[in-house]
C-alpha cells in the first residue's frame, strides 16, 4: 500500500547503528547522527552522542534512521562536511517540515552526461532551500531509488531499464495508505 518508497539506511550492511522500527528496538549500537520520527508525526535529528534511546522511547519514537549525516536542523543546512562522503554522489534524503508533513528528495549521480550527483553540502543547501525544518541523509550511491505509485521515478546509478540492473536494498522508508 504505499504511496511513495525510498532507500532506506542501509543498516543491513551494517552491525552498528541504532535500528528501531515500528515501535520496536533491533539493535542498540550507537554508530551515526540519528533520524527520528514519532508516532505524533513529528520529527528530529540527533548527534551520535546526544540521543538517549530510552528516552526517546518514552517520547513515542516510531522510527530511526541511521545513515548520516544530518543536513538540516531548526531550518538551517549543515555545511562542511569533509571526506568521501562530501564528494557528488547520488543521494537520497528525508525533510520534515511539521508533523505529517514530509519531503523524500533523491538526485541521480556518477552518470557521464546524464548527471554527477550534488556534493553533500549541495544537497543541504537544496533542502534548506525547500523550507524544512529537519533533513536527514539517507543511503545514496547505487541504493537511490525512488518509487511513486509502484513505479521507479529515478534513473539509479547502474540502472540499465531492468530490474536486473537495480541494488537489492535491505530496507525502505514509505508513506502509504492507511487499510
Amino acid at each position: 500500500h504505499a504511496i511513495v518508497a525510498v532507500n532506506g539506511d542501509y543498516y543491513g550492511a551494517r552491525e552498528n547503528g541504532y535500528l528501531f522500527r515500528n515501535f520496536k528496538l533491533y539493535r542498540d549500537m550507537p554508530r551515526a547522527d540519528v533520524g527520528a520520527l514519532y508516532a505524533d508525526g513529528s520529527f528530529r535529528n540527533f548527534e551520535k552522542n546526544a540521543f538517549d534511546l530510552q528516552a526517546e522511547i518514552e517520547g513515542g519514537l516510531y522510527q530511526t534512521m541511521g545513515f548520516e549525516p544530518t543536513l538540516v536542523t531548526g531550518g538551517k543546512a549543515l555545511t562542511g562536511y569533509n571526506g568521501s562522503i562530501a564528494a557528488s554522489n547520488p543521494r537520497s534524503g528525508f525533510g520534515y517540515y511539521e508533523p505529517g508533513h514530509y519531503c523524500i528528495e533523491v538526485a541521480d549521480g556518477r552518470q557521464e552526461g546524464y548527471s554527477v550527483g550534488p556534493t553533500i553540502d549541495e544537497f543541504a543547501v537544496f533542502f534548506e532551500s525547500l523550507g524544512v525544518q529537519e533533513a536527514y541523509n539517507l543511503d545514496g550511491g547505487k541504493s537511490s531509488q525512488l518509487y511513486f505509485m509502484g513505479r521507479l521515478v529515478n534513473k539509479p546509478d547502474g540502472y540499465d531499464g531492468t530490474e536486473k540492473s537495480l541494488r537489492t536494498l535491505t530496507d525502505m522508508f514509505y508513506i502509504g495508505e492507511v487499510e
